[in-house]
């Protein structure tokens, strides 16, 4: 006789009413990033206690490849942190220019947390903008040129960069970390499948018709949806959006 499900299996591979859907929000959204971070963007975290901001943060880096980064930015940082600069005590030492990596060069392929986000400055807005739209960082300034690939993941306020990520998510508890490891690998195998993912311009046609009936003028939310239909069937081990 086959084995009984896990409940994890009975939650991903279940009917249609007892899918993915029957995740817990946090757990669903953390599982779409992670497919799809460079697609989705991001989310905002509204009002969340401290240990659960961390507890979900720690479980998106866990789900993401192995050795992801997490990266917090701090109140206050500086551009040269924040995006790099010159390595002065290195350049002194070598008697050549040398570039510093800045806290977004360095969570390249992982999570940035934005703590506080309504205390950011211009320039930090600015720049996670910059990021989210290109998926990369140009660093061209005081004779440094670098380009380092990201994937970002904040909790901005502004309006700027709440319409570049997909998700908003008022935590209620923490997320469940006994179901950690089965998820992993099922969002490791939805990855690899994102690719072949169909989404025809019927389903895009439907989702831009919606977001005019509700009055909602910014194009990025129905290709949010999109790309969060297509991450959904992923991870339902589905090849089309339905």
């Amino acid at each position: 006789m086959p084995s009984s499900p896990s409940s994890l299996e009975r939650k991903v591979n279940g009917s249609p009413a007892e899918g993915v859907q029957s995740l817990d929000d946090a757990l669903l959204i953390a599982a779409l990033l992670a497919i799809d971070p460079r697609g989705l963007g991001g989310v905002v975290l509204d009002h969340p206690m401290h240990e659960q901001a961390r507890a979900f943060t720690d479980a998106l880096q866990q789900l993401l490849p192995p050795d992801a980064p997490l990266r917090r930015i701090p109140i206050g940082v500086s551009a040269d942190r924040l995006i790099g600069g010159v390595d002065l005590a290195a350049t002194l030492s070598s008697g050549r220019l040398v570039a510093e990596r800045g806290v977004l060069a360095a969570a390249d392929g992982g999570v940035v947390v934005l703590p506080m986000s309504e205390r950011a400055t211009v320039s930090v807005r600015t720049t996670l903008c910059e990021v989210l739209d290109s998926g990369s960082l140009q660093v061209a300034r005081d004779g440094i040129g670098a380009l380092h690939d990201e994937s970002v993941d904040d909790e901005a306020i502004h309006p700027a960069l709440t319409d570049r990520v997909a998700f908003r998510l008022a935590l209620k508890h923490s997320i469940d970390a006994d179901a950690m490891g089965e998820l992993r690998t099922t969002v490791f195998d939805a990855r690899g499948r994102l690719g072949d993912v169909v989404g025809d311009d019927v389903w895009l046609s439907a989702l831009c018709q919606t977001a005019d009936a509700f009055g909602i003028a910014s194009m990025r939310a129905p290709l949010f949806a999109l790309r969060c239909a297509r991450a959904h069937a992923a991870l339902e081990s589905r090849d089309a959006v339905s």
